[in-house]
């Protein structure tokens, strides 16, 4: 009857290639194993082609490494964290910097340049100098910008004290920051002697947070 009445757009239709199997005598109402995607097993060639590939561009993409090795990016991704290790920080990297300040910085040439009309009247420009006096500045910053930016107050100098109410700062600031905080922070600082004082290491303990080691240079 369905058949006597269908339309004719849908009588050519190979809607009963199901119900021919089964006259042909198929009984089984399950898929049958098929090929599929062929096997990317990790071999050793691929986890020296891809480390040697990371290490030549630590910023390379995923995707330019599956290109590059013709495998798929699921399997860069497991030889990239299960087999060789990797991770990215750059959104756990977390730098200190400090520097002195002038109270004035005098405008460059460049800065101070201004369109003049020939009928305008001469101007003249005065020699301007750095203020003779300077202020520390510290500055923490990751990969999204500056965190924290401190001044050090008159008449005191940068101790251990002083430093870690600074990163107590730098640590409630990337709180309030969606995602950044969850896998901890990798500080990276110089050798200051604030920075590695005693206190300074058990306080960067105790906010759970990794030291940057630099790779140590090969000759």
């Amino acid at each position: 009857m369905y058949s006597k009445w269908r339309p004719p757009e849908l009588k050519n239709l190979k809607s009963n290639t199901g119900l021919a199997c089964f006259k042909e005598g198929r009984t089984s109402i399950e898929d049958e194993p098929r090929s599929g995607r062929p096997n990317e097993a990790a071999t050793p060639s691929k986890l020296e082609a891809v480390d040697k590939l990371v290490r030549a561009k630590r910023r390379i993409k995923v995707e330019e490494i599956a290109e590059s090795l013709s495998i798929s990016i699921g399997t860069v991704h497991s030889i990239l964290h299960e087999d060789l290790g990797y991770s990215k920080v750059c959104c756990r990297l977390v730098t200190c910097d400090e520097t002195w300040v002038a109270h004035y910085e005098p405008e460059s040439k460049q800065q101070s340049l201004r369109w003049k009309h020939p009928s305008s009247c001469v101007t003249k420009r005065f020699r301007a100098q750095r203020s003779v006096k300077k202020v520390m500045l510290t500055v923490f910053w990751d990969v999204r910008g500056p965190i924290t930016i401190s001044f050090l107050e008159q008449g005191t100098t940068v101790n251990s004290e002083n430093y870690c109410q600074l990163l107590q700062q730098v640590k409630d600031i990337k709180n309030n920051r969606r995602g950044m905080q969850s896998r901890g922070v990798i500080l990276h600082q110089d050798n200051a002697r604030p920075h590695t004082a005693t206190r300074t290491i058990e306080t960067i303990n105790q906010l759970g947070w990794e030291l940057f080691e630099p790779p140590t240079l090969q000759p």
